[in-house]
């Protein structure tokens, strides 16, 4: 049965959050943005982050997005690329992963929930599709809000993705990412000191790169 590839993006094929990197570098001399982010590291305010994100909820990423109003998408889509050429980290083994997929007639996709034009940006990197969140646009200006997100619903975009004529093979570090991880056919973890033990317990499958081609391979 054919295989379709389903991989997360930040910390799986590129190191670190993908949407701080790039607001970080996108809004580096943004003085407002600045003073924003420096309070959003304060203990206090990482704690009540955290609690709220036991309810779905994330107020820095939200608040980092408003930032984003008014630029044209063109533009951000243009500085995505250039970090995802020049200055995005990447997994050597998981890029060995997609070209490997992609030379067994596998489709290919990055699933994330970060913003639409990085995932967008990485995609063409690496000639895969992708599913992302997406920020609301009007004339083709940002308005810095949400369209859809993903977030919190990659399990529902998967279950909306499958068929009777392929299995999924998902992976990822996100320990977000469990419920999805669990509930596909195939799915794979990247372990890693942050995930270790929530992953050990929900008995997540660890990636290892000959496993994953297995399973890619049929075998």
């Amino acid at each position: 049965m054919k295989q379709k590839l389903y991989i997360d993006l930040c910390d799986t094929l590129v190191k670190g959050n993908t949407t701080l990197l790039f607001v970080d570098s996108f809004l580096s001399s943004n003085w407002k943005y600045k003073i924003v982010r420096r309070v959003s590291k304060l203990l206090m305010v990482r704690i009540f982050c955290k609690l709220m994100s036991y309810f779905k909820y994330d107020i820095r990423r939200l608040l980092f997005i408003r930032f984003l109003f008014g630029f044209q998408r063109k533009t951000l889509l243009q500085h995505a690329r250039k970090l995802a050429q020049d200055s995005f980290e990447y997994n050597i083994e998981i890029i060995d992963l997609i070209e490997t997929a992609k030379q067994k007639n596998c489709d290919v996709y990055i699933i994330s929930a970060s913003l639409d034009f990085i995932v967008e940006a990485v995609s063409e990197k690496f000639d895969v599709r992708y599913l992302s969140t997406e920020l609301e646009y009007k004339h083709g200006i940002c308005l810095g809000r949400f369209k859809s997100d993903l977030l919190f619903s990659k399990k529902d975009v998967l279950q909306r993705c499958s068929s009777i004529d392929h299995e999924i093979v998902f992976i990822s570090d996100n320990i977000q990412d469990i419920e999805v991880l669990t509930s596909v056919i195939h799915g794979f973890g990247i372990y890693n000191d942050k995930n270790r033990e929530v992953f050990s317990r929900s008995e997540i499958k660890e990636f290892i790169y000959s496993d994953v081609v297995k399973v890619l391979q049929g075998v």
